[in-house]
């Protein structure tokens, strides 16, 4: 089962969450879920940094059903970037289903690439 971690790095519309393998310990998921729709609320729209760490394809299939946030944030999660070198990743997100939210991944040494990309603010004219 998935372990989440909120980090300290949130702020303004991002959330940032760690993802890892294990057992026990992490952020409950009711309350990731509450800071979401918190930040969400106040921002009109959220942006997640997920770092993925030590984490299996298996495991990572389990964490939809561990996050009530797909149903509540529908259409309200704008970016998410995906920070990790696991081999599967890229691919589990190409073969995503597309929609609003823009996904990206990148690998774990171009972090903080993830971080200006979620803070980056498109000029409207």
């Amino acid at each position: 089962m998935p372990i989440i971690h909120v980090l300290e790095e949130s702020a303004g519309p991002v959330l940032a969450l760690r993802v890892s393998g294990g057992r026990g310990g992490g952020t409950p998921p009711a309350e990731v879920a509450g800071r979401a729709e918190e930040i969400a609320s106040r921002h009109g729209a959220l942006r997640l940094l997920v770092e993925v760490e030590g984490l299996g394809f298996l495991e990572a299939a389990s964490l939809r059903s561990q996050l009530p946030l797909a149903a509540r944030l529908a259409g309200r999660v704008e970016r998410v970037a995906v920070v990790g070198d696991q081999g599967w990743l890229k691919a589990a997100l190409k073969s995503a289903p597309g929609g609003p939210t823009e996904v990206r991944h990148f690998p774990k040494a171009r972090a903080g690439e993830a971080r200006e990309w979620l803070t980056y603010r498109r000029e409207t004219t």
